[in-house]
């Protein structure tokens, strides 16, 4: 019996050691794009330092809009702009061996659907187009990532245009395009050393705050200048995709030909 309760006791002191020792869960990485998210969070931070932007958010109702937020700001984005830089440097070694081919491809297929669908429906809007432009060129599993985040936030920007179109929009794609990002990011992670688990941890809490504090500031600010026709532009999104565009030749509309009154001819 002694030696029954000893084995008993070893046994569960070895789980319990198993227990604590065993890694705690991933914190799922944001599906953005780190530089884009941080160079939208930096213009939005140059139009709060404006004295009158400043004070168009302090009149607003305090039941509706904490103005404190308003200075902490700066610092949530730097904070994530370490977080992020930290983070990269720390990954830029790891495998991504993990992806499912069938995931990417999928990924893929929906990134090229939503694309097709905003070219289609949106090429008179220059937010969108350059937006568009900045997404095309991504390569690798974690540009797809950011594009497909990129693009689910284009969707829900332009909602009201594309889902008129009934044979390109897809009343799915930009949730299944947030779905498929974070199981290409879950696989990345999986394949990723201990010390980068640690820097993406850091990375996905600093980028929480910012975005909770962006959010707000971007949902007054947009209804601040809802009369504005560059409403999207001047508060944008953290998800936009701001890589260098690709050379595709913007549509320019060919010029009507002149009216000719038969006086012209002999004039002169």
């Amino acid at each position: 019996m002694a030696t029954s309760r000893k084995k008993s006791s070893t046994t569960s002191a070895k789980s319990a050691a198993t227990s604590t020792s065993a890694p705690t869960e991933s914190v799922a990485l944001p599906t953005v794009d780190s530089v884009s998210a941080i160079g939208a969070a930096r213009h939005v931070g140059e139009h709060l330092a404006d004295g009158k932007t400043h004070a168009r958010f302090a009149s607003l109702p305090k039941t509706e809009f904490d103005v404190r937020v308003l200075d902490t700001y700066a610092g949530l984005v730097d904070a994530a702009d370490e977080a992020a830089n930290a983070y990269a440097a720390a990954a830029a070694t790891d495998s991504d061996a993990l992806v499912p081919l069938a995931l990417v491809q999928r990924g893929i297929e929906v990134k090229t659907r939503m694309l097709a669908c905003v070219d289609h429906n949106l090429d008179d809007q220059d937010d969108a187009v350059r937006r568009a432009d900045a997404i095309r060129p991504g390569t690798g599993h974690l540009d797809l990532v950011k594009d497909l985040g990129a693009l689910a936030s284009l969707y829900a920007d332009y909602k009201t245009s594309l889902e008129k179109d009934g044979n390109k929009y897809r009343s799915t794609d930009a949730a299944d395009a947030g779905a498929i990002g974070s199981q290409i990011q879950l696989a990345l992670v999986a394949g990723q050393r201990a010390a980068t688990k640690t820097a993406g941890r850091k990375w996905a809490a600093a980028f929480a705050k910012l975005r909770g504090a962006h959010e707000e500031i971007i949902a007054a600010g947009r209804w601040l200048d809802r009369k504005s026709d560059d409403v999207i532009a001047r508060w944008p999104s953290l998800f936009m995709a701001l890589r260098a565009p690709s050379k595709k030749p913007k549509k320019t509309a060919t010029p009507a030909p002149a009216k000719t009154t038969g006086q012209e001819v002999g004039n002169g």
